[in-house]
């Protein structure tokens, strides 16, 4: 073979292995932009890109000389400037939806990129165990419409978000944090989750482990429980951060687990005995939304916490429940009534620090680390007196009620009940719009009545808001084993 034919299959082969790579590439980084500018195209283009670099290769292979030499530098001059001007995603970028440019849209939502497997799928791996994890000793970028910019995840050599640890401790032993995205801190800089602020700031001789993530159940975080106390770490206390919605990532509800690809940890009652059943796929979760199913999430949902609180009892550690925003009164009461669990109300905060899709925003991170922080009871719970710290972090800025009622005439009843001269007193913003059924209709009079007597009786912020009258929780703590 001469020497020109040598060179011919080597350029052959160059770029049959380069579609191959962008082929490959498509996959991970979802878009491209056209060079040195905000203009991007979506996979489909990617793809086409690389059919056609494919087809090149083979034209070129039987294309005349001097022909072949000028498609080969074009295509490589080209290959060359892509990557040049290659940028990740960023705000402003703007994204062509299909082939057609002329179609692109330029509203202002379409002007901010969003891309979620620009960090979900590429940040988060599958786990055995959990379902799903952080990759481990990784950083990732977030970018929203909602963020000013990208919002940086670093995660540990364990797949949890990455903590401060101080270089001396006064006690090896870790908090432990299980939670969903509200813990793990969606949308905030590492620096600015209420557990990076305790950890830099009110507790500072203890290393504060995160071990949340976003999409995260109860189930999920029993089952992290278990694999944190196999370790022997320990912990001087566990946390459970939790949000009503919850309930829904607890069972086999299809609205909630429909599009998602990470597997789950599946629970089910035998009779009144909790089971383990292994991880589950999305699409065995094929149960329709009605009042049987909230019945059995609600029932699962506490025989799971009730597990934790008997794992964290044989392991003698504290175990407390913190509730972000306000699940049924009933409920919480039932909780409480389960030995080793204590339980802290941070649901004041919840409603009027929203920064996107319901995720609350830093200021609420600083005013959870005050909450706390300044909390005595955990002082007594720990007997570690160097978890409270009540002056480490200044004070909520008050903030006026916004009260939305389902009915006018409530709304005039809950106005003549708010004196102006106590409106200094307002501290929460709670909003509860027209309910779709008697139960919300219940739960959004409750909450609003409530936000209106605490903000003008100046209530202590852990006071109960009383809300809808729970469904019925069967299951006890005798009755569940896993």
């Amino acid at each position: 073979m001469n020497k020109a034919k040598r060179l011919r299959w080597a350029v052959f082969f160059y770029n049959v292995t380069i579609a191959l790579i962008v082929l490959i590439t498509s996959y991970y980084i979802e878009t491209i932009n056209l060079p040195f500018t905000q203009l991007r195209f979506d996979s489909l283009w990617i793809l086409l890109c690389s059919t056609l670099m494919a087809a090149l290769a083979i034209i070129l292979h039987f294309t005349p000389g001097n022909l072949y030499t000028s498609l080969a530098t074009g295509a490589t001059t080209t290959l060359l400037i892509f990557a040049l001007g290659y940028h990740q995603p960023k705000r402003g970028d703007l994204l062509a939806t299909n082939p057609n440019i002329a179609s692109l849209r330029l509203n202002e939502e379409s002007k901010v990129w969003i891309s979620d497997k620009e960090w979900w799928d590429n940040y988060i791996v599958k786990d055995d165990v959990l379902g799903y994890r952080g990759r481990p000793n990784f950083k990732a970028q977030h970018f929203h419409p909602d963020f000013s910019g990208a919002v940086t995840y670093t995660f540990d050599s364990t797949g949890w978000r990455k903590q401060p640890i101080p270089e001396k401790l006064i006690d090896s032993r870790p908090i432990i944090f299980l939670g969903c995205s509200f813990t793990f801190g969606y949308g905030v800089e590492d620096d600015e989750t209420f557990l990076a602020l305790l950890a830099n700031r009110s507790w500072k001789d203890y290393r504060v482990v995160n071990c949340s993530m976003g999409g995260y159940g109860t189930a999920n975080l029993d089952v992290a429980l278990a694999e944190v106390l196999e370790q022997n770490l320990k912990p001087l206390c566990v946390f459970y951060g939790f949000i009503t919605d919850h309930f829904r990532r607890n069972y086999l509800r299809k609205s909630r687990r429909a599009g998602l690809n990470q597997l789950f940890p599946y629970f089910d009652m035998e009779g009144n005995i909790l089971r383990y059943k292994g991880l589950s796929r999305p699409e065995t979760a094929t149960m329709d939304d009605n009042e049987e199913l909230d019945k059995k999430e609600i029932q699962i949902t506490y025989a799971l916490i009730a597990d934790m609180a008997s794992k964290c009892q044989q392991h003698e550690v504290p175990f407390i429940f913190v509730y972000f925003d306000y699940p049924p009164i009933d409920f919480v009461e039932s909780i409480r009534s389960i030995p080793g669990v204590n339980v802290i109300n941070a649901a004041e905060y919840h409603r009027d620090r929203n920064l996107s899709e319901g995720h609350p925003n830093k200021e609420w991170h600083i005013e959870i680390a005050h909450l706390l922080a300044s909390d005595s009871n955990i002082k007594d719970w720990t007997h570690s007196k160097q978890l409270y710290h009540p002056d480490e972090f200044p004070l909520p800025k008050p903030h006026w009620v916004l009260v939305k009622s389902p009915h006018s005439e409530g709304m005039a009843t809950l106005k003549r009940e708010l004196d102006p001269n106590d409106s200094a007193k307002v501290g929460s913003i709670i909003e509860a719009g027209k309910p779709s059924d008697p139960t919300s209709e219940s739960r959004a009079w409750a909450l609003s009545r409530k936000a209106i007597s605490l903000a003008v009786q100046g209530s202590s912020r852990r006071s109960e808001s009383r809300s809808y009258t729970s469904l019925p929780v069967n299951a006890t703590l005798e009755d569940h084993q896993l």
